[in-house]
């Protein structure tokens, strides 16, 4: 049986979701479709243009049109709280426009395969839905809040428990779906734990190896065999959700923004692997435009991030204020000198805090501080120098900036204050 997969993202997605693209394309070894709704003309333009095999690209206004709930639905809400919304939609208009498809398979555009997707599917025999646990481990465990259930993967049947659960979603979707906890309902995904309560034929995904993510990864074990075969404990690793990963150069992961801790094994067995895919695919996309930059976001200090051996050369500068470590001939991983420590953590969070009360000076000398414990933190460096600036003393400011420079190059912040001061 044909297998049909459906994603959907705009520009700001689009090497990630040509990495799940380009990672289904080695694992699934059955006849498959992945159908693509592209949320901008830049993404299906630049999609057809690369012309993937088993891909078929359909613009967003194609599933939007003559669909009043829907549109509805888009004059009250975020971008991004739109897109959730999409979700069900999509999935219902699919089956409408190609009624001969039996199972759908939903796939968020950040996830990246590493085995076949079999497994899944051999669940599925039995049930019309498939949806799958966030495992969360035990330090993250109050986000159950926010659902028990992922949405990274979602599968439905074409018969009347799959289309039945994916109606009523919709319409729950359209009625509300907003980045916010509010009366037992978040975005599209508290949804999913009505699922086994008021549906029949709706199982839910045992199998490990799918669904591990920066929420859950630290309770288990990784390694990769001598074949190359990368395992979760004792299951092959299927995909893994590269949720809050977030893309600063092309040559600069940083592996989660809101979800640590790692390991040095979870770096090399999962993160290097999309790192350097990730990294071909803006080459790729800078073949066609040169000034690509779609996806790469400015943060502040960057505790950990895996750097591409084409930048490691040019930051030995780095090496006071960071621990590298090898992960491959091609990526290291940078651990700021910050990151483990906690009395460092507090006094920045309090001097942050004071900061906004208006106790300038307290925030000060708690910077002072950080910067007696830790001479090379760049958060600290680039407070105070803010804190010169305001007060008027232009010459210390550009002291401070100038070092926080030093120690975090490619922190844009840092490098509009300069010039605002110069």
């Amino acid at each position: 049986m044909k297998r049909y997969y459906c994603t959907y993202f705009d520009r700001n997605y689009l090497a990630k979701g040509m990495a799940l693209i380009e990672s289904l394309q080695i694992y699934e070894k059955n006849p498959y479709e992945m159908i693509i709704i592209c949320l901008d003309k830049t993404t299906h333009n630049i999609l057809n243009l690369f012309n993937y095999k088993n891909v078929k690209t359909i613009p967003l206004h194609e599933i939007e049109k003559n669909d009043t709930a829907l549109q509805q639905a888009k004059s009250n809400r975020s971008l991004i709280e739109y897109y959730w919304t999409l979700t069900p939609t999509i999935i219902l208009r699919l089956f409408e426009r190609y009624p001969w498809i039996i199972v759908i398979t939903y796939l968020d555009a950040d996830l990246f395969f590493y085995a076949s997707p079999d497994p899944i599917y051999k669940e599925l025999e039995n049930y019309s839905v498939i949806i799958h646990e966030h495992r969360f481990s035990p330090e993250h465990k109050h986000l159950e809040r926010n659902g028990k259930y992922n949405k990274g993967i979602v599968c439905f049947r074409n018969d009347i428990n799959g289309l039945g659960t994916l109606g009523w979603w919709r319409n729950k979707c359209n009625e509300w779906c907003y980045h916010r906890l509010e009366d037992g309902k978040f975005g599209d995904q508290l949804y999913l734990n009505q699922f086994p309560i008021r549906f029949s034929g709706v199982g839910i995904l045992q199998n490990i190896g799918a669904g591990v993510a920066p929420w859950n990864h630290i309770q288990y074990e990784f390694f990769e065999d001598y074949n190359g075969k990368k395992w979760v404990n004792n299951t092959p690793l299927i995909f893994y959700h590269f949720h809050s990963l977030e893309i600063v150069l092309p040559e600069i992961v940083v592996p989660s923004v809101s979800f640590p801790p790692f390991t040095k094994n979870i770096i090399r067995i999962c993160f290097e692997p999309y790192a350097q895919q990730l990294y071909k695919n803006y080459q790729k996309l800078k073949s066609i435009n040169a000034n690509f930059a779609f996806g790469l976001k400015e943060l502040d200090l960057i505790y950990i991030y895996l750097a591409h051996q084409s930048l490691v050369s040019r930051m030995k500068y780095e090496q006071g204020a960071y621990s590298i470590i090898p992960i491959s001939k091609e990526w290291f991983l940078f651990t700021h000198s910050s990151v483990c420590n906690k009395k460092i953590s507090d006094l920045l969070n309090k001097a942050k805090n004071e900061y906004h009360r208006g106790n300038t000076i307290n925030a000060f000398n708690l910077l002072l501080k950080v910067v007696e414990e830790d001479p090379k933190n760049a958060v600290a460096l680039t407070n105070l120098g803010v804190i010169y600036w305001e007060n008027g003393d232009k010459r210390q400011a550009i002291c401070y900036l100038n070092k926080a420079h030093q120690y975090d190059p490619y922190n844009k912040k840092i490098i509009q204050l300069l010039k605002n001061i110069t």
